[in-house]
């Protein structure tokens, strides 16, 4: 960042002051200032700490200050953790204060205010100006480069969504109206029932001169506390699910920025749903008592009444049963793709493998050092008993940082775009990917050998069609270096746990110096055991080296390009599809319970007239069987609309996929008839003489 960063936001420390202009000139001193999260959580909010000295690349910076809470940096979904000046910055190992006069520091985002009354097409203008100027200016470094504008919004963990992110945005706020559908369908059913039930004490009521409006408004007030106390319980447990969302385990040191907040427009929100909710609910038995016949409603106990609104209640359950269902369908179709990810043949065993990473210029060290410290390490680990092999790579799959470049063949026109990443000797042993013809790197493909590379099934196919590319050379990025070709290895999933990689090649780590790498081990037993052991050994060659990202490679293929999407997916898709099986299970137990005491005279006469307990049980039954197969069929066709949403979410499975459907459609008719079978084994247990009595 320049040093007029934080002068340009207009924003207050929590702690200390910020970097100013003043601090860049005449070659200031280096200095940084902390997030504030990173100043809370790993320095416990320690106000001490201004002042002190802290390493950077191994070079000393002094903290000045703290950001102030709530200002996470300009990077989506990265918590900043600490700022340094670009004047005075640490670049490649080294303190640098002319990173900004530097034409190769291009790679950098320009905030800007606009004055007054510019608009858009003059600020295109300029920038497209700018970059025909750098481009001729600097052929080497903008060979082709075009500036653009963008309006700067809100920064957060939602200010960039992509396709995929959106998709499943849809998807969630699809079955989480459907909770809401099923919760509203419920109480209304519970409402319904606990009104009818209610008949006589309203007529008694409106017969000692309680007027209907005085009634209907006694009714509604209840429905509408019902609510209020359903949405405070639900912002609670929502207040609470939101603080835990940052603890949510991303498989990477980044500190990403997963903070959500209630603020008063999402309380907002939610009031205005509870009123919706509340209106919609509570109308319909409220008008009812508008309805109420006094008489009729004296002499039998509001019976006919209630007859005539258990049909309403019936189209309401069947509601609830389709919802369910559409609900359960979804949380069978990702726990069956996670299921198949979690089967997938990566290319590579991730079994008995430690990872952990470093970066050398950490402890100040230079290429050659750090070059020492790389293989001393190696050699070091490998001598561990128990440790089978051991290796450096400088990416690792699934992770969110990957390489990739332009590759064309020499002497051809053939170009593609290859992830690539560059490792030591025994990565393929470790990792067991297959080598399929050619050799693997060797301890003699070092800096001043010639380059060379291996490259994977896809690659060889795409770049030498029907030939043999062993021997074969090609170019990087319109590189002059040509690469030779001497190996070809099984495809390995590196980027994604879905579709194909593509073309990718690997690279010997010692023709390039890269300082931050991870160092691979495959053990022949737990690998977590030996964390201890390896870091003690990288201490001892470099005692304040940290170690990060210290984590198995099944750990490691956990991450949002790994499975980690498709578990929250299936984990929160479970978590809805059962709370809509509770829900849509007590509806249908309450109106089949309620229809079978209302009955209780009708079923008394039958049992004192010879009826079996078999038959009235079969009876209650009835109801809740017509309901469940009814529900069932318009559920089948609901859940059209989330499948269509899930396409491209799902992995091995199809949003058709009938097993599913037919396992969900079994799981949900023996639970929701086992619901119905309680208050029919309870009619089947009537006493009749206590049932003709009832009135």
């Amino acid at each position: 960042m320049p040093c007029n960063f934080f002068p340009a936001l207009g924003i207050a420390p929590a702690l200390g002051r910020f970097i100013v202009p003043a601090d860049c000139a005449n070659g200031g001193s280096p200095v940084a200032v902390l997030g504030y999260s990173y100043w809370k959580g790993r320095l416990a909010g320690d106000p001490g700490v201004i002042g002190r000295t802290a390493l950077v690349n191994g070079h000393p910076v002094t903290i000045i200050g703290v950001a102030p809470e709530g200002f996470h940096g300009m990077i989506e979904m990265l918590d900043t953790d600490a700022w340094l000046s670009l004047e005075m910055g640490v670049t490649d190992g080294s303190l640098s204060p002319r990173a900004l006069a530097n034409p190769a520091s291009a790679d950098l985002l320009v905030l800007a205010w606009k004055k007054p009354g510019v608009s858009r097409e003059k600020l295109r203008a300029i920038t497209e100006t700018v970059s025909t100027r750098l481009m001729r200016e600097f052929p080497a470094v903008f060979s082709d480069v075009h500036l653009q504008v963008t309006p700067l919004g809100p920064m957060g963990p939602l200010s960039g969504g992509s396709g995929g992110f959106l998709a499943i945005v849809a998807v969630l706020l699809t079955l989480t109206s459907l909770i809401l559908i099923l919760a509203c369908v419920n109480v209304a059913n519970l409402v319904m029932v606990r009104a009818a039930a209610r008949q006589r004490e309203m007529a008694v009521r409106f017969a000692l001169g309680a007027g209907r409006s005085r009634l209907v408004h006694q009714l509604l007030t209840e429905t509408f506390l019902l609510g209020v106390m359903g949405c405070i319980a639900g912002m609670l447990l929502g207040s609470a699910a939101l603080r835990a969302l940052p603890q949510l385990r991303l498989g990477t040191d980044l500190p990403i920025n997963m903070a959500f907040a209630f603020d008063w427009r999402v309380y907002l929100y939610a009031m205005a749903v509870v009123i919706g909710v509340t209106v919609l609910v509570g109308i319909f038995p409220a008008l009812r008592v508008r309805r109420v016949r006094l008489n009729e409603a004296l002499q039998d106990g509001g019976r006919t009444v209630t007859e005539r609104g258990q049909r309403v209640r019936t189209v309401l359950s069947v509601a609830q049963v389709a919802s369910s269902l559409v609900l359960l369908i979804v949380a069978g179709l990702f726990v069956r793709s996670f299921r198949d990810v979690l089967r997938t043949d990566l290319g590579f065993d991730p079994s008995h493998v430690l990872n952990l990473s470093f970066d050398a210029r950490d402890t100040g060290f230079s290429e050659t050092q750090g070059r020492g410290f790389q293989t001393r390490l190696l050699a070091r680990v490998r001598s561990l008993p128990g440790v089978r092999s051991a290796t450096l790579a400088v990416t690792v799959p699934m992770r969110y940082i990957a390489n990739s470049a332009d590759v064309s063949v020499s002497g051809s026109r053939t170009q593609a775009d290859a992830g690539w990443n560059s490792v030591s000797p025994g990565y393929f042993q470790t990792l067991r990917i297959p080598l399929l013809r050619g050799r693997a790197f060797q301890d003699s493909d070092i800096r001043n050998s010639p380059a060379v590379a291996v490259i994977n099934q896809t690659m060889a196919a795409d770049m030498w069609p029907g030939a043999d590319p062993v021997g074969g050379t090609f170019l990087i990025d319109s590189g002059k270096i040509p690469i030779e070709v001497i190996g070809i290895v099984r495809d390995s999933r590196t980027r994604h746990f879905t579709g194909s990689d593509g073309p990718y090649f690997y690279r010997p780590i010692a023709q390039s110096y890269p300082s931050a790498t991870t160092l691979q081990i495959r053990t022949a037993t737990s690998p977590g055991a030996w964390t201890g052991e390896i870091v003690q050994a990288i201490h001892s060659l470099a005692p304040e080296l940290p170690a990060t990202n210290i984590e198995t490679m099944k750990q490691a293929t956990a991450t949002l390009n790994g499975s980690l999407a498709f578990e929250i997916g299936a984990v929160l898709a479970v978590a809805l599809g059962v709370l809509g099986l509770m829900l849509s299970v007590v509806g249908l137990y309450g109106v089949i319970s309620f229809a079978a005491g209302r009955r209780t005279p009708e079923i008394g006469l039958r049992i004192a007239l010879g009826a079996d307990r078999r038959s009235i049980l079969l009876l209650v039954l009835k109801q809740g069987i017509l309901i469940v197969a009814t529900g069932l069929g318009f559920g089948w066709v609901a859940a059209a609309l989330p499948a269509r949403l899930m396409r491209g979410l799902l992995y091995g499975v199809s949003t058709t996929d009938l097993m599913t459907y037919l396992a969900v459609a079994v799981l949900l008719s023996v639970v929701a008839l086992a619901a119905c079978l309680i208050p029919a084994r309870r009619a089947a247990r009537l006493d009749p003489m206590q049932a003709l009595r009832t009135n």
